[in-house]
């Protein structure tokens, strides 16, 4: 963890901007986070709660590419970037909302082959799936 906190104040130094505590809490959210989080759902963890702040801050880690933005229906959550954990992506159950992360080389393989066929050089892609998990589906006639 250590080593994610120094590549994070590394980040801010380069971009001439000072670790403050609201930037630095909800980067420790974030890092300690088993799953991507809503702004709503950041701004509850944090002990002194201002929206307009935590707003402003997830903003600023968008633009530096600390952290990832991942679609979901209306509500975009947020991740850290690759930066600072491996790279994946997730699954997720469309009746209970459970979400899982993905490491799967076949599919970096695959977009890797489409880029290059295209005549692309692949700098970042999103990939989300959605289904029904196998608990949802034992209750449900859903499958």
């Amino acid at each position: 963890m250590n080593n994610e906190i120094i590549l994070f104040k590394n980040i801010l130094k380069e971009a001439k901007l000072s670790l403050t505590e609201p930037r630095l809490e909800v980067f420790m959210i974030l890092l300690n986070a088993k799953k991507p989080l809503r702004a709503a759902e950041i701004s509850k963890r944090r002990k002194k709660a201002n929206r307009a702040s935590i707003y402003r801050t997830l903003n600023l880690f968008n633009e530096l590419h600390i952290t990832n933005i991942i679609l979901r229906g209306w509500t975009p959550l947020v991740e850290l970037s690759d930066k600072f954990q491996p790279h994946h992506h997730h699954i997720t159950c469309m009746v209970c909302k459970k979400s899982e992360l993905i490491n799967s080389h076949k599919i970096e393989e695959s977009l890797q082959e489409i880029s290059n066929q295209k005549g692309y050089i692949l700098k970042q892609h999103t990939v989300e799936l959605y289904g029904i998990c196998a608990k949802c589906q034992a209750k449900t006639d859903l499958a």
